[in-house]
């Protein structure tokens, strides 16, 4: 969902978060002016927040309204994503199935094997 997610994007979700509804044209505005992009720009970032589902742009009596999304939702789905990733990428390089018992839950610990003692 995130993964193509820039700095700049991340910046301009954070400012819209900070209130619950913006005005397009507000929303475009305060982008525009908080992270010094042309308008043409402000629009094109807001649009693409709208894509990647981090704001909803709904038109209420005559006016079109931008709703940020919860940023705990937000943040549990970057890291749902990440964890994600990164079990993918660790078993692809070990060439080897999840160990046993591991459900791939975000927050269960990871199981390691205890160190051989006759070894040195």
């Amino acid at each position: 969902m995130f993964h193509k997610l820039t700095k700049r994007e991340l910046a301009a979700y954070a400012l819209l978060a900070s209130r619950a509804k913006w005005n397009i044209g507000e929303a475009v505005d305060a982008v525009s002016r908080e992270l010094c992009t042309t308008k043409r720009t402000a629009r094109r970032i807001v649009k693409r927040l709208r894509r990647l589902g981090l704001v909803s742009v709904e038109a209420r009596n005559s006016e079109i309204v931008v709703r940020p999304v919860d940023p705990s939702r937000v943040l549990s789905s970057l890291l749902e994503e990440y964890a994600e990733q990164r079990r993918r990428k660790c078993y692809a390089l070990a060439k080897r199935p999840p160990p046993e018992g591991r459900s791939g839950v975000v927050g269960e610990p990871h199981s390691r094997r205890p160190h051989d003692a006759g070894s040195a």
